[in-house]
């Protein structure tokens, strides 16, 4: 029966008075049961102080005066608190309860489970015995007796503390003596860490976190051995200083080396923003240097657009990383960049504002170990960019792209092992501090004058200033040098580059094959496309020949008579990136095949409810399988006869795709419903043989003006707007949501195969030679992709010479992937003259994914050895997991390995985390 505290009226209580005296006359005993039939909510006393309690019971008899025991699942809920037990015992003048009998205590997310119960209603504490008690997040503790002294103190004694559910665990702590900070620390003594109930680990005293969130104290010790240094250990402190704030502060010491320590400081200023702050340094022994590292992250987002983003490092020494660093990637490490960026990107534009300075090693390797070579430092203190993506102008058939940079750079080269000045001694610097800028733009036009050839005609024009240049050595008239390396010249440059491009997509011919009349089935498609790219720049040499200063005549070398130029300061992509010392004049040619398969229109099942499992949502963990987006089905029009191949219509490539898009859904194509028809050219999203080309295909924008995403769909090259070689394609804006409608849709086209063969033929130079045979044509180019299924594919690239009679080079590549089995990724690179290497990795998940095994390698072929090989395993069980890495590097001047342990208990973390590093 169910009795509410809050009905508790003077009637209640009479009708309890008389009920209770009339037993007593009847002379029943003191202990007597009550009757079965449950009584009427309100006829037990209340619990003093516990208002708004329940209590549920299935009989109750009176003990003594102000006493009374309640059995048959026994359930006092008083909100903040539940008793749930077999029976129950109120001492109404103690305020006590007494259970016993599958006793349950339960408060705030917490419970405490065993064989009796002594609690205090008043002040809400008590003792359980045999206990088991659950703590969030994942604690569970069984004692011989625990009390609960407050909502969030618990103590314990003679306890095994896990997270795991076995019944012998995989990993526990015995502990003594132990009080619980819920939602905080457990403070334990005499505690013994076991695996599988053997004892590995003691301790006398133990703070231990027992919270979900990041917890104050120190963690596990890190130790490793190297060459240079000896043995290393270290000890790290965190500290949570708020919700949005930490630090790390570390403190190592080395053999041979000496003391070192640092700090890692994090901090989220806002929803938008992060800063990550870190330092390390160490007064070296061993040469009684003082070496330093330090790095500042941040990010910050702002209104309309703006984002800051900003990357600042700094180091010592070229060495630093080498010596110190406890990664392989770390340990590799030649340079390090610095660079603030101020962003903001809106409709078709982007305006950055950058800051950037570089510091790069080159080294020697020798028998005494590496040396240092030269010293490169380049900073751009500011660098203002502004970029403008593919738009129609006006009413116009033209489309615009453009890209602007103006900058003031600075080079301040250090060599030391070359005579730069001439002064006797190895050495010397160049120093240049310029300006530079550099505006381009590029217009095209396309046309499609029949439905199956397309036809785009580009023009590209740039022009770049520098300030000040550069010249190599300075000769006399007697053979002698004026200067061992380049010479500072401070006179600008300009330079001008033009570039026109045609370039011919077609005719493009296609067949279709159809499942038979009234079965299911696939479509496949077979394209042929022949491609036609033709490119003229003609030479624009803007080099300038060097002045004497002290006699104002023009520079000549007096060996080969030929005038002394100056050049551009070398500094990015900018300086590389056009071939103004010769003129281009080339025709590129080739063919590509295409075979798409296509499945016919399905339903599509409306969307899972919240929290549902997804279709494919599981795998290994190299992540789950994409689905592609599906889109409308093809219109329902009966399929005309056509002969096996027929010109193909353009997909969605021209102003014409439109007016074609009926007789090409008659004649069964895949494309007039896969796209809408598009008024912006297409140019190349990756670089290729037609660097300038269209395709067919391509993702436009609309009429409206919006920008539509840019994809790379069955093969077909997106659209992308003029970008300089070396530089990142502009931001473009998110897609767009997927219809919300459940209608039968048609699945998108995969391609199973591409087989593309290509050549170019120079009209000024050129491209291939061997011996004393000079041709104008390149070799031929053989790219080929095989697709059998979503999750395999297969690459061949290879060149062969037509001189030599031979191929120059072949790449192959396979990946598969299974999210039962696993996957496995190879690739071999073979390169005439050069060394031939073979990359694989691959990894499984065994046993219900319980165990893990990834492993990769890097096999040089001709040297016959192993460059680089690396093994993880690792095994997880219901509350623990157990990681081992080994990663070995044995490139030419860097030789190390690493080993690296990881333990991680559910509910508590990273346990232990060994890294140690070693150079053979």
């Amino acid at each position: 029966m169910t009795i509410s505290w809050l009905a508790r009226g003077t009637r209640w209580r009479l009708l309890l008075a008389v009920a209770c005296s009339v037993r007593l006359l009847r002379g029943a005993p003191a202990y007597a049961q009550a009757p079965a039939k449950p009584q009427r909510p309100g006829g037990l006393p209340k619990l003093s102080g516990m208002e708004g309690c329940t209590l549920t019971f299935g009989a109750s008899s009176t003990l003594r005066e102000k006493v009374q025991q309640f059995s048959g699942y026994v359930d006092l809920d008083c909100g903040q608190f539940r008793i749930q037990a077999d029976r129950m015992t109120h001492d109404r003048d103690k305020n006590t309860v007494d259970a016993e009998g599958n006793v349950s205590l339960t408060w705030q997310g917490n419970r405490l489970a065993g064989k009796t119960l002594h609690y205090d209603l008043g002040d809400r504490t008590g003792s359980v015995s045999h206990a088991v008690g659950t703590f969030p997040p994942d604690a569970l503790v069984v004692a011989e007796e625990m009390d609960k002294i407050s909502d969030d103190v618990v103590l314990i004694r003679d306890a095994v503390f896990t997270s795991c559910t076995q019944p012998v665990p995989y990993w526990s702590l015995h502990i003594r003596k132990g009080r619980f900070h819920l939602n905080h620390y457990a403070y334990l003594s005499g505690v013994s860490m076991r695996a599988r109930g053997v004892p590995f680990f003691y301790t006398p005293y133990l703070i231990w976190p027992i919270k979900g969130e990041r917890a104050t104290g120190l963690l596990f010790p890190q130790w490793g051995t190297s060459r240079t240094l000896g043995l290393f250990v270290g000890e790290q402190f965190f500290w949570a200083m708020a919700r949005n704030a930490d630090l790390t502060v570390e403190g190592d010491y080395y053999e041979k080396a000496g003391g070192a320590g640092g700090i890692e400081f994090n901090w989220l200023p806002s929803a938008h923003g992060r800063v990550v702050f870190d330092a390390y340094g160490l007064n070296d022994q061993r040469t009684n240097q003082f070496r330093y590292k330090t790095s500042l992250r941040a990010e910050q987002g702002f209104g309309e657009g703006w984002r800051a983003v900003a990357d600042l490092n700094a180091v010592s020494d070229f060495a630093y990383y080498f010596d110190f660093a406890r990664t392989l990637a770390g340990a590799s490490t030649p340079a390090t960049v610095s660079q603030v960026n101020l962003i903001r990107n809106w409709s078709y534009y982007s305006l950055t504002v950058r800051a950037q300075q570089r510091e790069q090693f080159f080294l020697s390797n020798t028998a005494f170990g590496r040396i240092l070579r030269e010293d490169l430092k380049q900073d751009m203190l500011p660098e203002l960019e502004f970029r403008g993506r593919s738009r129609r102008l006006g009413s116009l058939p033209i489309y615009l792209s453009f890209q602007s940079r103006a900058d003031l750079a600075g080079r301040n080269d250090r060599t030391f092992d070359l005579d730069i000045d001439l002064d006797g001694t190895a050495g010397g610097r160049f120093n240049a501090d310029y300006g530079r800028l550099d505006v381009g733009g590029r217009l095209a036009l396309p046309a499609t004058p029949f439905p199956w050839l397309d036809v785009e005609s580009a023009l590209t024009l740039r022009e770049t200033y520098w300030s000040a240049s550069q010249t190599s050595q300075l000769p006399d008239a007697d053979g002698t040098l004026r200067s061992g390396g380049e010479v500072f010249l401070d006179r600008p440059l300009n330079r001008n580059f033009v570039e026109a491009t045609v370039e011919l997509t077609g005719p493009r011919l296609f067949h279709v094959w159809e499942p038979p009349e009234g079965q299911s089935g696939r479509r496949f498609k077979h394209v042929i496309e022949p491609r036609l790219l033709w490119q003229f720049a003609p030479s624009l040499d803007y080099r300038e020949q060097v002045t004497d200063p002290r006699s104002g005549k023009k520079e000549v070398d007096p060996v080969t008579g030929q005038p002394v130029l100056s050049s551009a300061i070398p500094f990015d992509e900018i300086e590389f990136s056009s071939n103004a010392f010769q003129t281009i004049h080339q025709v590129t040619y080739g063919v590509r095949q295409r075979l798409l398969a296509r499945r016919p229109a399905a339903p599509v099942s409306p969307p899972p409810s919240p929290g549902a499992r997804q279709p494919g949502a599981t795998g290994p963990p190299w992540g789950p399988a994409s689905l592609a987006p599906e889109r409308p089905p093809a219109p329902a029009t009966p399929a005309a006869p056509q002969p096996d191949y027929y010109p193909e219509t353009p997909a969605a490539g021209s102003a014409a795709a439109a007016a074609g898009a009926a007789a090409e859904a008659a004649q069964g194509s895949f494309t007039s419903a896969e796209a809408p028809a598009p008024e912006e050219p297409s140019t190349p999203a990756v670089p290729g043989p037609f660097p300038g080309a269209a395709a067919a295909g391509a993702a436009r924008r609309g009429s409206g003006g919006t920008p539509a995403e840019a994809v790379e769909a069955a093969g077909v090259l997106a659209a992308w707007p003029y970008t300089p070689a070396g530089a990142p394609p502009p931001v473009l804006p998110p897609p767009a949501a997927p219809p919300t409608s459940h209608a039968p849709v048609a699945e998108n086209p995969v391609e199973i195969a591409n087989l593309e063969i290509s050549q170019t033929y120079s009209f000024e130079t050129f491209l291939s030679s061997f011996k004393d045979r000079s041709r104008h044509y390149s070799p031929i180019n053989l790219t080929a992709r095989i697709n059998p299924s979503l999750n395999m594919s297969v690459d061949l690239r290879t060149d062969y010479d037509l001189l030599q009679k031979t191929f120059l080079s072949e790449t192959l590549t396979t990946s598969a992937r299974s999210g039962r089995l696993g996957f496995v990724n190879l690739s071999w690179v073979r390169r005439r003259r050069a060394a031939n290497t073979i990359n694989i990795s691959g990894g499984t998940a065994l046993f219900e994914r319980k165990l893990l095994l990834d492993l990769h390698a890097n096999y040089d072929e001709k040297a016959s050895r192993l460059l680089e090989r690396g093994l993880r395993v690792g095994y997880y069980s219901q509350c623990c997991g157990f990681i081992a890495e080994y990663d070995r590097r044995d490139f030419f001047g860097i030789q190390r390995q690493e080993f690296r342990f990881i333990v991680d208990l559910k509910g508590i973390g990273k346990f232990l985390d060994l890294n140690a590093g070693t150079t053979p």
